[in-house]
């Protein structure tokens, strides 16, 4: 494989095939997302309160739900197509005139 950064990288298989490739236009941008595991949250009691026996610790609900973190990547979305080169092409019909 030749050229893979350029607007058409070529791909050469054995002596004789030769393809052209070619990207094709695409609309919009594929979003990946990964999925982890989200340190709980820890609410700490702060202020002067005579209800407040927990005064200075932290208290972690109950009642929310385990938490994940989501972490969005945004990859552009390529197609890269190959036709034979018209070399081949030519080389293929010569062969099959002679034969």
């Amino acid at each position: 494989m030749q050229g893979l950064d350029t607007l058409n990288p070529v791909l050469i298989i054995g002596d004789k095939l030769k393809l052209i490739g070619e990207y094709e236009e695409t609309i919009g941008t594929c979003f990946v997302f990964t999925e982890g595991e989200a340190l709980p949250v820890v609410h700490e009691e702060t202020g002067p309160s005579e209800a407040n026996l927990f005064s200075g610790t932290c208290i972690i609900d109950p009642k929310q739900a385990p938490a994940k973190q989501v972490k969005p990547i945004a990859r552009l979305h390529k197609i890269l197509k190959f036709r034979l080169s018209s070399e081949a092409n030519v080389e293929d019909a010569t062969t099959k005139l002679i034969c």
